[in-house]
């Protein structure tokens, strides 16, 4: 925006009624428009990330137990309410990230211990897996370690 004032005074290049034509820029309203501007493009930045954070944290959460580590888990069973998996591991064998809604377990096979790895990083020791135990737990997303021996059991994932 450029505004024209009239300053007084005896100066070369007077003006009529001797008064100087002096031209200066308000540019505060356009600094306003940017900062506003770059606010708004930060905000919109922002969003995108934090929104593609989420799709990915969903994305981690939704993996499937069957669809990641096939080799491990049959479907045996399944209805609306439940799922029914046949789980084996063999010693070595690893599973990648997945997830249960609330589960229970039941061991078939004696077998080593299954080591668990959360989307943190956060390893987590579980019990050794003898048979006849029988495991509740709560919605989970984890991978496994590669267990001592193998392990067998029967998973029944609750999902309503």
């Amino acid at each position: 925006m450029l505004a024209t004032h009239l300053l007084p005074g005896p100066f070369s290049g007077e003006g009529p009624g001797g008064q100087l034509e002096h031209a200066a820029r308000f540019d505060i309203p356009k600094e306003e428009k940017m900062r506003s501007l770059r606010r708004k493009r930060s905000q919109v930045v922002l969003s995108v990330v934090v929104t593609t954070l989420g799709l990915a944290a969903m994305n981690v959460r939704a993996q499937d137990a069957v669809a990641t580590c096939p080799s491990n888990f049959k479907v045996l069973a399944e209805d609306d309410t439940t799922r029914v998996l046949h789980f084996t591991q063999k010693k070595g064998e690893t599973c990648g990230m997945h997830s249960h809604p609330y589960l229970v377990g039941y061991t078939l096979k004696s077998g080593g211990t299954l080591n668990y790895v959360l989307p943190d990083g956060t390893k987590v020791q579980g019990n050794p897996a003898k048979a006849g135990n029988v495991l509740q737990r709560g919605p989970v997303t984890h991978s496994h370690e590669a267990p001592d021996q193998d392990v067998e059991a029967i998973v029944v994932e609750l999902k309503k």
